[in-house]
């Protein structure tokens, strides 16, 4: 998958989207789970936009009620699914 089919699957996607935004955690921004095609769209402190692909609701869920954002996803995500920079936004005014 490329990155400009993933942007422009995302963006015309009529399934649910589901986004929390800022984290508590030292790293990660903003998490956004698209159910058309369980992708996990990752925003880090970086600025640097990624998305992992096939990534089940159970997993999403459960990062989501994660005591810590940084050790579920190094557990459960970090190289377990297909993943791609996407895009790179300024973190101050999260701007792409």
């Amino acid at each position: 998958m490329n990155t400009k089919n993933t942007l422009n699957s995302l963006q015309n996607s009529e399934n649910s989207v589901q986004t929390y935004s800022p984290l508590d955690s030292s790293f990660i921004v903003k998490m956004s789970w698209f159910q058309d095609g369980n992708i996990l769209m990752l925003t880090f402190k970086t600025g640097s936009i990624w998305a992992y692909y096939d990534v089940p609701f159970e997993i999403y869920s459960g990062f989501c009620k994660a005591r810590s954002y940084g050790s579920y996803f190094n557990h459960n995500i970090r190289d377990k699914y297909y993943s791609e920079r996407v895009n790179y936004v300024n973190i101050d005014t999260l701007e792409v």
